[in-house]
């Protein structure tokens, strides 16, 4: 499938650093902001093969927006670019994954992980 990726401002936090990721010939809808971790998704619901559902004649799509807590970025020594994930909303779940991102780095000598919690 093809798409058009462009710089935004977030719905949630108002910076620059969202993307939208849109789905011309489906007409799906990705955006994920790179500082509070806001994601919103408007896609074709799919079974369980990946099919998609149509009910009389109509695609069946699923909405869903989450408002960020931040993300993590995940750096590898000596390389170019970098791995961006959303942290957890969920208080407990968030200090859970966090617990479980510096373990990992501690476990990987080549990578970095940077965590950018986003307090409203």
């Amino acid at each position: 499938m093809g798409s058009v990726q462009s710089n935004i401002n977030c719905p949630d936090c108002g910076s620059d650093r969202a993307i939208e990721d849109y789905h011309y010939k489906s007409g799906e809808v990705y955006i994920t902001c790179q500082k509070c971790g806001y994601y919103y998704h408007n896609v074709i619901k799919r079974d369980d093969a990946g099919k998609p559902i149509i009910v009389n004649g109509e695609y069946q799509w699923e909405e869903k927006k989450q408002h960020g807590a931040g993300i993590y970025e995940i750096h590898r020594k000596g390389g170019i670019g970098y791995g961006v994930g959303t942290l957890e909303v969920d208080e407990k779940k968030r200090k859970k994954q966090i617990q479980d991102l510096k373990e990992y780095e501690k476990k990987e000598e080549d990578i970095t992980i940077k965590i950018k919690e986003y307090k409203r």
